[in-house]
């Protein structure tokens, strides 16, 4: 775990793990302090890794919160830019989607902004972040992600339709992390 911990500290943990192999790196967390280290500490190492990040991941009163408003989006993801010393991201997911309601939310203004930010060389690719069946299978069918977070875990094996959802990325070449 590496909040709070001193940049000399974290700087070893990613210099050693990019070092043994790991290239992919999940940042969704927006504190402030977090990014700051994390930035320093990857921002030599940039063009060896992989960055995500998360379009609707954001800190309310010192709180890690989820948004759907497009201002504080862009705030948070031009925050990310700045922090971590790059000019691009990856993938940017569209953050922790598991309602209908949100799904159908999510899929207007956020992901034109998203849409926008790969046109504009910001992100590369399109990720969805999710835990229901649903929603994800609904995102990875759209045609307009390229890659699904989905917990793949021994509790999720059971859950019903995961093998289809599974089945659905391989159909549309979406790739799959696991989350």
């Amino acid at each position: 775990y590496l909040l709070d911990k001193p940049l000399a500290h974290v700087q070893g943990v990613i210099d050693r793990a990019i070092d043994h192999g790991i290239n992919y790196f999940d940042l969704f967390y927006a504190h402030p302090g977090f990014r700051d280290t994390l930035g320093a500490a990857l921002r030599p190492r940039r063009k060896d890794v992989l960055l995500t990040a998360h379009l609707g991941a954001v800190e309310i009163d010192g709180q890690g919160a989820r948004s759907r408003d497009i201002a504080l989006c862009q705030q948070f993801f031009a925050d990310y830019l700045r922090r971590y010393h790059t000019d691009y991201v990856d993938v940017l997911f569209l953050h922790n989607c598991d309602e209908e309601d949100d799904y159908r939310e999510l899929m207007g203004a956020p992901l034109e902004l998203a849409q926008r930010l790969v046109r504009q060389g910001a992100a590369r690719a399109i990720g969805f972040s999710g835990h229901t069946v649903a929603t994800a299978l609904q995102a990875v069918e759209s045609g307009v992600v390229d890659v699904l977070m989905f917990p793949i875990n021994l509790m999720g094996h059971a859950v019903p339709g995961r093998a289809g959802l599974f089945e659905a990325c391989v159909a549309h070449d979406v790739g799959l992390v696991a989350m």
